[in-house]
């Protein structure tokens, strides 16, 4: 799992540009294709967490809608690093045991 900050998306779409970086990057087992990408552009006030295949069913694109609702109290309180670690708990929860 990476959490990854930007202060703009450039006119881009989230989705597209977490997709693309968790992609780049290879975030996540090769084979098993599990890695899971926080993605925060707080200027623009967007955030999307995008999954490889391998994680779709363990976090499904609802779960990680719900994920990103429980940060967004914290992120109007200005309290980013409590928004994402409420994120990375929830996924944690959700997911079990990433080894």
């Amino acid at each position: 799992m990476v959490i990854a900050t930007a202060p703009t998306l450039n006119s881009l779409d989230v989705a597209t540009v977490g997709d693309c970086l968790g992609n780049r990057w290879g975030i996540g087992d090769k084979d098993r294709n599990d890695g899971i990408l926080i993605l925060v552009a707080p200027n623009e006030r967007r955030a999307r967490i995008s999954t490889g295949t391998g994680m779709e069913a363990m976090l499904t694109d609802d779960e990680a809608k719900a994920v990103i609702d429980q940060m967004t109290p914290h992120f109007r309180s200005n309290d980013f690093t409590g928004g994402l670690s409420a994120a990375v708990e929830a996924i944690a929860a959700q997911t079990g045991d990433m080894q």
